[in-house]
């Protein structure tokens, strides 16, 4: 809020500038004497600022009347819906003999969003309306005995408003029970899922260190391993050669045999 009123020591601190001290009766023997300007100066008077109007003006919808119009409205149209669907089910419940369960969850749903609205009417109103009635006549009642009975009645209804915001989830608590099964269904998800991340993260870890345990024994078994094998595999690697050898050698000598054959013929 805007406001345009001095304290009244700023006041007397004006008050002595502009009017110093002329007569001392206290001094008599001393020539000094305080006087006076030669040019009078204006005293100051408190001039309303339309600016400070306008603010409080504007203070009052946006921070006042706004929200609690907001709110009243969005309320009241909560409230009217579900009467009228509740009526709706309750025909259509006796025309179509439609499942008692099924109303009366529905039912008490309704009850519980009713009994809400209303609740948030009741006790978020007041302050709402009194933010109003405050930012509009704190412009025009200056008296300090109504600033205190104002800001004594703001802290009341405010501690009421934060009262509802408080005990907000133990009323859906007490009034629901489907919020309330949903609700313990809830908390037991998220202790069962941080339950297994704390155990599955010390798991993951386990394992890493088995794994780790693991390649190294694998590789200490390497080198025996790998000797073993070359001092068997070098036989079979000969016996191979020896045998390539000896098909190829044998080829070549029939082959050669039969081309000098050949030659010897048409040589004669």
């Amino acid at each position: 809020m805007c406001h345009d009123r001095s304290s009244y020591e700023t006041k007397q601190f004006q008050r002595a500038i502009n009017y110093p001290i002329n007569n001392l009766k206290f001094l008599k023997n001393v020539s000094i004497h305080y006087h006076k300007n030669f040019f009078q100066t204006r005293t100051i008077t408190p001039i309303k600022c339309t600016i400070c109007f306008l603010w409080n003006i504007v203070d009052t919808f946006v921070y006042a009347i706004i929200p609690f119009l907001i709110i009243l409205t969005s309320s009241i149209i909560i409230i009217i819906k579900i009467y009228e669907r509740r009526r709706s089910m309750a025909n259509s419940g006796g025309k179509c003999h439609i499942n008692r369960r099924i109303i009366s969850s529905q039912d008490n749903s309704s009850i519980l969003l009713i009994v809400i609205n209303c609740l948030f009417l009741i006790m978020t109103g007041p302050f709402n309306m009194n933010l109003i009635i405050q930012s509009i006549s704190n412009y025009f009642f200056s008296k300090s005995s109504s600033i205190k009975i104002f800001l004594q009645l703001n802290q009341f209804l405010r501690l009421i408003q934060n009262s509802y915001h408080a005990l907000s989830f133990i009323f859906y608590c007490v009034i629901g029970n489907k919020f309330r099964s949903s609700a313990l269904s809830l908390c037991r998800l998220t202790y069962s899922k941080s339950f297994q991340v704390i155990f599955g993260h010390q798991q993951i870890q386990t394992s890493i260190i088995l794994r780790c345990l693991e390649r190294k024994r694998i590789q200490s078994l390497i080198p025996t391993t790998t000797s073993t094998s070359t001092d068997s595999d070098n036989k079979p690697i000969s016996n191979s050669l020896n045998t390539n050898l000896s098909i190829r050698k044998s080829y070549i000598t029939y082959g050669s045999v039969q081309k000098r054959v050949k030659i010897l013929h048409t040589a004669v």
